[in-house]
């Protein structure tokens, strides 16, 4: 069925509101300041194969492939009725570390499964050995927190209490964990009916079809802006300084081809996974090489038609494609120096939209502390610069660039723990 460009341009629009109400919906609702202040979390709609159809603009870059990785996992091994709810946090299927939790819904139309529904979140404590999971030393990842996989927690539409209880008995913070979860319930609910008025009023197969020419449409334009560079092979290398347990270097390696309308993104000379927290699984290391291809073409919408071009090479065992149970709580400051190689490459072929690398780091800072209210626990990032561009300066002060992440004001963290900050500045 062909699509007239009046309504392809309605329903994609109808698709990016969907998601950024869901955003909102999220944010105004979460009871940690992690997601409420600092917007960690992202939302998606994908397809009934699991590809992403398209991510909220306020969603966190990172969850790109993370949340994709998920949703494909969930098609391939869990069969999803109607009103069920799956949790997944588990760093090889997802890609990042405990902290993040992904929910997945699918979307029903009489029997017929026709979209999945996806929403993303740091929680801010899930268990393990330090309160807030970032654990410098850890050794395992069942020291940074609990690992689930396939767990259902809303079963036919009713909520599995017992399922809420575990965590709430595992955390340290179980009172605003509870609210986070019912605001990415509210979230997915928001989703799904915003998703039941578009069927009502354009029908499933017009939605379905307007989807596969969205990914059609990305991919097209993608392959168009590879063709635009010359065919050629380059290679760029980084260091991470250790893994927080042994003080050697970590070095992170790509070889990049561009092969007509292709790329092959080639990271397997990287090191050997590591022993302490400073690991990738590989659907994060696929998530920082989008990322850093998205920057290089940020016109292209982004959904799982523009990444088809791209062929990521890992090998199994290393740091970009780490094993279970490694433990991966730093995760964020090797997919940044993925990003960091991958600019590296694409600047030397088309050097005339070079982007100079970002600051580097996710800065995570955990704070908790004991008192007769009980475990009070605060997490957040800092701000950092970016190097420049042919557009002018980089930015001071700004996130990382796999995140949209914000800093808390500081009066969040003075209110919510019995913290002072004296300074909040540029250094």
């Amino acid at each position: 069925m062909s699509i007239d460009s009046v309504t392809l341009a309605v329903v994609r629009g109808a698709f990016e509101e969907l998601v950024r109400e869901m955003d909102d919906t999220l944010v105004s609702s979460a009871f940690s300041p992690i997601i409420s202040e600092g917007r960690d979390c992202a939302h998606a709609l994908f397809d009934p194969g699991g590809d992403l159809i398209v991510q909220g603009e306020q969603s966190l870059p990172l969850f790109v492939a993370s949340m994709q990785a998920v949703c494909r996992h969930v098609v391939e091994t869990t069969g999803l009725g109607r009103g069920d709810v799956m949790l997944c946090n588990h760093p090889d299927v997802g890609g990042t570390h405990v902290q993040d939790m992904k929910m997945i819904m699918p979307l029903y139309v009489g029997d017929r499964l026709c979209f999945y529904l996806g929403s993303a979140g740091h929680w801010s404590d899930v268990g393990g050995a330090v309160p807030g999971g970032w654990h410098p030393e850890a050794r395992s990842v069942f020291a940074e927190g609990l690992v689930v996989d396939g767990l259902r927690l809303v079963k036919g539409g009713v909520v599995d209490e017992e399922v809420i209880g575990m965590f709430l008995t595992n955390a340290r913070v179980p009172v605003p964990l509870e609210g986070d979860i019912n605001a990415h319930l509210a979230a997915l609910n928001v989703g799904q009916r915003r998703l039941d008025e578009l069927v009502g009023r354009y029908g499933v197969e017009t939605l379905l079809d307007v989807a596969s020419e969205m990914k059609r449409r990305s991919e097209q334009a993608m392959r168009a802006r590879i063709r635009e560079l010359p065919d050629r092979t380059v290679a760029f290398s980084a260091v991470l300084d250790n893994d927080g347990v042994n003080d050697a270097p970590i070095t992170i390696a790509c070889d990049l081809s561009v092969r007509g309308d292709s790329l092959v993104i080639d990271l397997t000379r990287s090191s050997d996974q590591s022993e302490g927290p400073i690991n990738l699984p590989r659907p994060g290391t696929l998530t920082a090489c989008m990322v850093a291809v998205k920057h290089w073409w940020p016109e292209i919408p982004i959904n799982a038609g523009c990444f088809t071009p791209v062929e990521i090479v890992t090998r199994p065992g290393s740091v970009l494609d780490s094993r279970f149970p490694a433990p991966v709580a730093g995760y964020s400051e090797v997919l940044l120096r993925v990003v960091d190689v991958v600019f590296a490459c694409l600047g030397q072929i088309d050097s005339a939209h070079a982007i100079g690398c970002s600051f580097g780091t996710t800065s995570g800072i955990s704070i908790s502390s004991s008192g007769p209210d009980g475990i009070e626990l605060g997490a957040w990032y800092l701000d950092g610069g970016y190097g420049g561009s042919e557009f002018g300066d980089g930015l001071s002060g700004g996130t990382p660039a796999h995140s949209m992440a914000r800093l808390p004001p500081v009066e969040i963290f003075e209110h919510r723990l019995p913290v002072r900050i004296l300074q909040r500045a540029i250094r």
